[in-house]
């Protein structure tokens, strides 16, 4: 055994030397032509191919040092952008690259993705937003998109951003939409989700938007199985808002909400609430797949529980709200309800007003089915007594508290509902903003309230001015309740009598005649 690995060793040195010689010999040989074809000045056949091979070889050599030398610097930009702390840093950078020859869309993609992820942080400000800089980034992807090189994920990335950043281009959005249309085959789950999302959120905005949605909507599909919780949330919560909008979303409905259901073990807090939500939003629908009542909701009530003490104020709300509209459809919507009056309380503090005002409205309509939720009442009418006091509320939230107001009263929680009301009171000059149904669930909670609140009275007059203008929308149910309540205020508030036959005249005009007697209403806001 050892002699034949010394032989073969000796072999293999022998193999190697004579390589090595005849390599040096063949390089000797082909210098000492180019040498001599040199002397007369013109090279040989041979000699010119060994002169251009070598040639291009150290011109290949260069372009591929001058490109990875391009390409390192391309990938910094790219990672000095992204890491941007703050919106000075990163306007900064911009400013010094957005103009340069070697700004491509993978930079454009980075800087509107970090902009955006500044913006949800609240580091982003409106001045950053209406620079120069920002306006230049604008044309610098519109030139990019013109040149037909942003692709699916650069083009899903920057239209989830421009949605966050609420940018208002409207060149920008038209091709933007132009190019997720003919993407959107291309697009990983995440993508889709995001263009889903991007849409829902711009569709009021800047309708031109909703063109891609057919084309989204056939991808949906394919893509579906590949979505993470998260993402089939944000799916659904899109489509239910687009729903109000384009009929074609219910297509996306039925398999979002099947795999949604699947999942749902693994949903989030914010998973959760939003799902909720957008049940909620779609089951108030007469026409509302069955996946959404057979399927998905009653896992989300079995997941809720487990998750419920993670949830923030927002998704304590929003759950508590949905499930008025869902226990039409299931009453198993019933048993996360006292799950969420045990957690609201203390979590009060920290709502704001839109949060309140939708659990006081909540609370309102479920207290004769699950008394459990009237343990929130006096947690929830302090929150708004301190928030009020501090903001007006919005339209849709003053008609939502004083509605509730009204309805709660009587129960045990009614003194801390009454000592809330001076401050709810003080967002009344916003009435002016008031839809039809706002004006009648106002003037309804008036009537019922003025006995134990005086200062109810001196929203009436507001209120009457207000519903001279929004006479002409008002539905059946909510001039039933306005004609009743007139009945009420005649006597403390003569001015009402301007109504009655205002009233009457438009009920007349609605209303059939076995429904003209003025029988009382009780209207439901809807709480957003």
């Amino acid at each position: 055994m050892a002699l034949t690995w010394m032989v073969q060793q000796g072999l293999f040195q022998k193999a190697s030397l004579l390589a090595t010689i005849t390599s040096l010999w063949t390089s000797r040989n082909a210098l000492s032509r180019t040498a001599s074809c040199r002397l007369p000045g013109k090279l040989c056949r041979g000699c010119a191919s060994v002169v251009q091979r070598q040639a291009k070889e150290r011109k290949l050599a260069r372009a591929q040092a001058a490109w990875s030398k391009e390409c390192f610097a391309g990938r910094q930009l790219t990672s000095r952008i992204s890491k941007a702390a703050t919106a000075s840093v990163l306007i900064a950078l911009l400013d010094s690259a957005v103009d340069q020859q070697g700004f491509n869309e993978y930079h454009a993609g980075a800087a509107f993705a970090r902009l955006a992820q500044l913006k949800q942080k609240n580091r982003l400000s409106r001045e950053h937003l209406k620079g120069h800089v920002v306006l230049r980034l604008e044309s610098r992807l519109l030139e990019l998109i013109s040149r037909g090189i942003l692709e699916a994920r650069g083009a899903a990335n920057t239209l989830w951003a421009v949605a966050v950043l609420g940018l208002t281009n409207t060149r920008l959005l038209r091709e933007l939409v132009h190019v997720v249309s003919e993407t959107s085959s291309n697009m990983k789950p995440q993508e889709l989700a995001n263009c889903v999302w991007a849409l829902a959120c711009l569709k009021d905005s800047h309708p031109l938007v909703l063109q891609a949605l057919p084309r989204i909507l056939e991808s949906l599909p394919q893509k579906i199985g590949g979505m993470k919780p998260q993402e089939l949330s944000n799916c659904l919560w899109a489509l239910a808002r687009l729903r109000e909008d384009e009929d074609t979303a219910l297509m996306g409905v039925r398999c979002v909400a099947e795999q949604a259901a699947n999942l749902a073990d693994f949903m989030g807090p914010q998973d959760l609430s939003n799902c909720l939500w957008a049940a909620a939003q779609l089951c108030r629908q007469v026409d509302a797949p069955d996946e959404l009542r057979t399927a998905l909701v009653p896992r989300l009530v079995t997941r809720l529980p487990r998750v419920v003490r993670r949830m923030i104020p927002q998704h304590l709300a929003n759950c508590l709200w949905s499930s008025v509209y869902l226990q039409e459809v299931t009453l198993e919507v019933l048993q996360i309800v006292p799950v969420l009056a045990r957690e609201i309380p203390g979590k009060a503090a920290r709502m704001n007003t839109q949060e309140l005002s939708n659990c006081l409205w909540a609370a309102a309509n479920l207290k004769d089915i699950s008394r459990e939720v009237l343990s929130i009442v006096s947690s929830v009418s302090e929150g708004l007594s301190e928030a009020s006091s501090c903001r007006k509320l919005l339209p849709q939230h003053l008609s939502n508290c004083l509605w509730a107001s009204a309805q709660l009263k009587d129960g045990p929680s009614g003194r801390e509902v009454l000592k809330a009301l001076p401050a709810i009171l003080h967002s009344v000059p916003s009435v002016a903003d008031m839809n039809p149904q706002e004006v009648a669930n106002c003037l309804w909670a008036a009537a019922h309230l003025q006995n134990l609140c005086l200062l109810v009275l001196s929203s009436v007059p507001v209120l009457v001015e207000r519903l001279f203008e929004t006479l002409d929308g008002m539905k059946p149910q909510e001039l039933s309740s306005c004609l009743m309540a007139s009945a009420r205020l005649e006597a403390t508030t003569p001015l009402v009598l301007r109504l009655t036959p205002l009233l009457a005249d438009a009920s007349n005009q609605v209303w059939p005649r076995s429904l003209r007697d003025g029988v009382e209403a009780l209207t439901f806001p809807r709480a957003r």
